[in-house]
């Protein structure tokens, strides 16, 4: 890459609400619990109702395996949208001619599917997903893989929303690092409160609101 500027992101919590994703997957799971004599909105009810949904499920049908139920969970084309903002911003950073990119954690076809669901391809020239590659965050090998990629650029960011895993390595290769903020406590699926591991681990700026990036980033 050309571009003077890379800018990297998460995906889970970061780019889409990771919760809409659970509950998109909660949902291919009731349907498929219909076959099994289970009406969708008990299943639904169930689920929602319990501190481990697939436990909760398979009391009330032992037939259906928890194995099953995550193999449905994790392979399904979840039902997401990305708000306007967030791709504006994508679409912003590209115009000003910064490369931009996906670092994300988790199974290829899971975070694959959720790519295509949002409908992000259109917006990045680079996604790293850490099964694909054998790393995950906490290890050194997805940013040294981007910065690989965008080996023209002088200047990096990763924004992201876990600090407990997102920042060590990018604060330690000299990278400005950026954490979306949870909108209230619970929102995100890992909690912001308490999970700063050490000075490390945190983001050298915080926003609110994802186009605040777009004064940060020259």
């Amino acid at each position: 890459m050309s571009a003077a500027t890379a800018v990297l992101f998460d995906l889970d919590d970061t780019l889409y609400a990771e919760k809409d994703y659970q509950l998109s997957g909660w949902r291919a799971v009731a349907r498929h619990a219909e076959q099994f004599g289970v009406p969708y909105g008990e299943a639904m009810s169930l689920m929602l109702g319990a501190d481990n949904a697939f436990d909760a499920l398979h009391a009330r049908v032992p037939a259906m395996e928890v194995r099953l139920m995550l193999d449905i969970y994790r392979t399904h084309m979840p039902e997401l949208h990305v708000s306007g903002h967030v791709k504006c911003v994508l679409a912003a950073l590209r115009e000003r001619g910064c490369g931009v990119g996906i670092i994300t954690d988790g199974r290829s076809i899971s975070q694959r599917n959720k790519i295509s669901s949002l409908e992000l391809e259109a917006y990045v020239d680079y996604i790293s997903v850490s099964e694909e590659i054998g790393a995950d965050k906490l290890k050194v090998l997805p940013f040294e893989l981007a910065a690989a990629h965008f080996s023209g650029c002088r200047e990096f960011w990763y924004v992201g929303d876990n600090p407990a895993k997102d920042f060590l390595w990018p604060n330690r290769l000299g990278w400005h690092t950026v954490m979306l903020k949870e909108r209230h406590p619970g929102a995100n699926v890992h909690p912001q409160t308490g999970a700063l591991k050490t000075p490390e681990h945190a983001p050298q700026y915080r926003v609110a609101e994802l186009p605040e990036l777009l004064r940060l980033i020259r």
